[in-house]
């Protein structure tokens, strides 16, 4: 496949439109090439004997939500989406690579861990698409959706306080390896962590206050001082 090609049609297909009106143009382009980074990933790590599935998967995630659009939820994205690739990848690939290319856009969000139906690369897919959308992804979400609409810093609270704990606990169960589980923790740990600071510096508070206060007390601050404007400076104390 001329990947670089299909990469610009893409490109040329999702940059210039939004699937929500509070989100970046492109976003779905963009989420898109996050998800073949992934998948690449995951494929390396969990079937390290199949790079043939590369190009089929890289394309299948570009692809994956061309036709995902929040205005229209009656709308079913991943058949759509297979049909719209169809016809865009038609004299691009070949009539084998297009079918297993729009096989796996079909199902891409029919998530069944155990369900042995789907194949592994649909699998793959899956996991690499639910992978984006946590992580820094939850903090660049929720802060653009805060941007576009005007929230405050006050209000962005109870997102983190009651809205993004237990998003991880339903995403977890639809994860269909182990390894995708333990990404999709790690990740939740950063949110958790981050949100923690958010909380507390959003109220004024110094984040580790005591923690840092001891430090200082037991080094002595001045010297401590002197020490970072050195280091900062590329000197050295005698």
């Amino acid at each position: 496949m001329n990947l670089k090609y299909i990469r610009e049609l893409a490109a040329e297909q999702m940059m210039q439109r939004r699937s929500h009106p509070a989100v970046e143009l492109g976003n779905k382009y963009f989420h898109g090439q996050r998800v073949g980074n992934t998948v690449i990933e995951l494929r390396k790590q969990l079937f390290p004997d199949h790079p043939e599935w590369d190009e089929t998967l890289l394309v299948a995630a570009w692809f994956h939500d061309i036709a995902n659009d929040r205005t229209n939820p009656e709308l079913d994205h991943q058949q759509a989406g297979a049909d719209m690739t169809a016809a865009i990848l038609k004299n691009v690939c070949l009539a084998e690579e297009v079918e297993q290319i729009c096989s796996l856009i079909a199902c891409h969000d029919m998530r069944e861990p155990g369900n042995v139906s789907y194949s592994d690369q649909a699998r793959l897919l899956q996991d690499a698409d639910l992978l984006d959308h946590l992580g820094i992804f939850d903090i660049w979400y929720i802060f653009s959706m805060a941007a576009t609409q005007g929230l405050s810093m006050p209000e962005l609270f109870e997102w983190f306080e009651q809205t993004r704990p237990g998003k991880e606990e339903l995403y977890y169960y639809q994860c269909n390896f182990a390894l995708s589980q333990r990404i999709l923790l790690e990740k939740s740990q950063f949110v958790y962590e981050f949100g923690a600071r958010y909380l507390t510096e959003g109220n004024g508070q110094i984040w580790h206050l005591e923690e840092m206060t001891k430090q200082w007390r037991e080094q002595d601050g001045g010297k401590l001082y002197g020490a970072l404007r050195a280091s900062a400076s590329g000197e050295t104390e005698c």
